[in-house]
C-alpha cells in the first residue's frame, strides 16, 4: 500500500502599523519557486471563479473515506474529504477578484527564520510570534499576515492546499490569500524532518526597509 501524507498548515493575520530592522537569515528560496507561488496565489485573487472551476477538476479524486488521490501526487488522507474542496468552490464563485500581489524578498526573511528553526525543532504552527520575526527584516504597514504549508512539494500544490484549507475551521489561508488589504509577499520553502517540505508566506500591505 502506498504511504498516506497528511497535509498540515497553519494561518494567521493580524492588523497594527509597526516598525523594525532589516535581517539576514539562511535557507533562500529559488527566485522561480518564489515566482510560481506568488503566480499560484495571484491566479486565485485575480479570477476567483475561474479557480473554483479549476478545483472541481479534482472532485472525483477524493474517495468516501477521506483519501485524495490524483494523478502525479501523493495520496493524501484528508480531514474533512471533499467537503472542504466544495466550501472552496463556494466561497471562490462568490468572492470579488482582488489585485495582484508582488514578491518581496526581503518580507521572505521572516518565513526563512521559521523554517531555520522548525527544520531543528520538527514542530509546526507559527511559532508563536511571526509578527516579531517580521519585524526582525524590515517594515510593515496596516496589516500583515501568514500561511504555512507541510508536505506540498510544488507551488501548485502549495496554494491548492491552502485554498482547500482541509481540517482548518476559520479557512484563514484562503482568507489570507483573498485578504484585499495585502499588496506584497515573501515566500520561503525549506525542508521539514517530519512532513518533507515547508513552505512559508508572509503577506503585508506594504514592507520596505528602515
Amino acid at each position: 500500500m502506498k504511504a498516506l501524507q497528511l497535509f498540515a498548515a497553519a494561518s494567521l493575520v493580524f492588523a497594527s502599523l509597526m516598525t523594525a530592522q532589516a535581517g539576514t537569515r539562511s535557507n533562500e528560496t529559488s527566485g522561480n519557486f518564489t515566482q510560481e507561488v506568488i503566480d499560484q496565489v495571484n491566479r486565485v485573487r485575480t479570477n476567483p471563479q475561474a479557480y473554483a472551476a479549476y478545483l472541481e477538476n479534482f472532485r472525483s479524486y477524493y474517495s468516501q473515506d477521506g483519501i485524495f488521490r490524483a494523478p502525479g501526487r501523493r495520496m493524501l488522507r484528508t480531514h474533512e474529504g471533499v467537503t472542504a474542496l466544495d466550501q472552496a468552490i463556494r466561497t471562490l464563485q462568490h468572492a470579488s477578484a482582488q489585485a495582484p500581489i508582488t514578491a518581496s524578498d526581503l518580507l521572505a526573511g521572516a518565513g526563512r527564520e521559521l523554517i531555520n528553526d522548525q527544520q531543528q525543532s520538527g514542530q509546526i504552527g507559527h511559532g508563536g510570534a511571526p509578527f516579531e520575526r517580521m519585524q526582525h527584516y524590515g517594515t510593515w504597514q496596516n496589516i500583515a499576515g501568514e500561511n504555512v504549508a507541510y508536505g506540498a512539494p510544488t507551488a501548485e500544490q502549495v496554494v491548492y492546499n491552502l485554498v482547500v484549507d482541509d481540517g482548518e475551521r476559520s479557512r484563514g489561508h484562503l482568507k489570507n490569500i483573498l485578504q484585499p488589504g495585502f499588496r506584497v509577499a515573501g515566500v520561503s520553502k525549506g525542508s521539514h524532518p517530519i512532513y518533507g517540505t515547508i513552505c512559508v508566506i508572509d503577506f503585508a500591505s506594504e514592507f520596505g526597509r528602515r
